[in-house]
């Protein structure tokens, strides 16, 4: 009887422990996909810089489209200009688009010809193209890790001469700080000047205060991005997408742009300060530049 006595006074202790214990909070944290990983010479030895192209430099090879939304088409015209009729239509991820070597700016938009199936040429707005670098390619192209090397130096040492040199010649290049803000361009003239501008640029809403912010690259920008270059992982090619209390993927306007991205992890015991750095990367003459940089952090 006592033995049956002292195991319902134990059932019940332990019924009234679990009953007050409080769950320990999960901390959400990015799910990071595997996608093969590029080696990074992290030294900063000097390296060669490309030979910087201008704005309205033709490129050679083959193009891709970019930036078109999937519900959408983009028009190649008989001629340069949005006037001129419109000869057929091109999905959002057509590829292998040759390039004639021609183009022209018209009011602005700086068109270029292109080779078409049936043996016409036509003409595209320059914006929509991009030059062509199969996944593969891309992955285990030896400039890149080069180009990265690049792009941390630049940052480090806020060299702006470096940076610029480093930016699309076609596109310039655009910076979303914020998850689901408008993406912000700027001029490969303009990414010279980041670390010295006293701009004060819109940069989104707030994730958590839902206010507007706005500052200067060095003061909203910079302190992320380069703490992320300097003790971040080893970059990822092209990643399909993430998972925290929110959900990204690589979207499909540009599907025919590769792209890399960095991860570093949140502090021992907070977790919650990680930082993500998306960064494609547009070929122009086969030699990669940046094309846009996207920042990912947790959200409330």
């Amino acid at each position: 009887m006592k033995i049956i006595n002292y195991l319902v006074v134990a059932s019940l202790f332990m019924l009234s422990l679990l009953s007050g214990c409080t769950p320990t909070p999960v901390t959400p944290t990015p799910y990071i996909p595997q996608p093969t990983i590029i080696t990074l010479p992290y030294a900063t030895t000097p390296i060669a810089q490309p030979t910087p192209l201008t704005p309205t430099e033709a490129i050679s090879g083959l193009t891709a489209v970019i930036e078109i939304d999937p519900s959408e088409v983009l028009n190649v015209r008989q001629s340069p200009g949005l006037g001129a009729p419109i000869l057929v239509t091109l999905a959002y991820d057509a590829a292998d688009l040759k390039l004639t070597g021609q183009q022209t700016d018209v009011e602005g938009i700086i068109w270029v010809e292109i080779n078409l199936p049936d043996g016409q040429t036509g003409w595209v707005d320059r914006t929509y193209l991009t030059g062509q670098k199969l996944p593969a390619d891309f992955c285990s192209d030896p400039l890149l890790p080069a180009m990265l090397v690049q792009f941390k130096q630049a940052v480090a040492n806020k060299d702006g001469a470096l940076l610029s040199s480093l930016i699309s010649p076609w596109h310039g290049l655009q910076i979303q700080f914020y998850n689901g803000s408008i993406p912000v361009p700027f001029t490969r003239d303009q990414t010279a000047g980041f670390f010295t501008s006293t701009e004060n640029i819109f940069w989104g809403i707030h994730p958590a205060s839902g206010l507007e912010k706005y500052g200067t690259f060095s003061d909203i920008v910079y302190p992320t991005l380069s703490n992320t270059l300097n003790i971040g992982g080893a970059f990822e090619c092209n990643p399909a997408g993430f998972e925290s209390n929110y959900t990204f993927q690589w979207q499909p306007s540009l599907e025919n742009m590769n792209h890399l991205s960095i991860y570093k992890p949140g502090t021992p015991g907070t977790e919650l300060d990680w930082d993500y750095w998306w960064i494609g990367v547009e070929y122009v003459n086969e030699q990669p530049y940046l094309y846009d940089l996207l920042h990912f952090a947790w959200e409330p």
